[in-house]
């Protein structure tokens, strides 16, 4: 939500209605504080499908993903979804934890599948990653 305090529009989403109910609720309760601007919304995302009506393709220039990948058949449906809202030169950032390698080696290959370049900002410790990930050009992870 801070975050979003900089930006023009913010769109908070996750894919379990219950969680996007809860986010829906914080952003209200942000609103009425005067810390986020009345175009804030929260909106269900099923990774990988149709974009909702609401959410135009290719008309976000960034997006803040953490702690997303959390087993192998995910990363590619949400590479899918970054692809779909990212506009031409948009940028991801992406707080990934690494649990296991299996979903760490999907995340790496779906990035090299779907054609995004990665950096890797900082970390902590060996557990946590910061990734800058953009463009459709050959993926480096690591």
């Amino acid at each position: 939500l801070f975050a979003g305090r900089m930006a023009r529009t913010l769109v908070l989403t996750d894919n379990a209605d219950s969680v996007v109910h809860q986010l829906g609720r914080s952003i209200r309760v942000n609103q009425e504080m005067g810390l986020l601007g009345p175009d804030a919304c929260a909106k269900h995302l099923a990774w990988g499908e149709e974009l909702p009506h609401e959410m135009r393709p290719h008309s976000f220039d960034l997006v803040l993903a953490t702690d997303c990948v959390y087993y192998p058949g995910s990363a590619l449906a949400l590479l899918q979804s970054f692809k779909d809202l990212l506009a031409p030169g948009g940028t991801v950032l992406l707080a990934h934890t690494s649990r296991w390698e299996d979903a760490d080696r999907a995340l790496a290959q779906a990035l090299g599948a779907m054609g995004f370049s990665c950096r890797m900002v900082s970390t902590v410790g060996n557990k946590a990653a910061l990734a800058h990930v953009s463009g459709r050009r050959a993926a480096v992870y690591e």
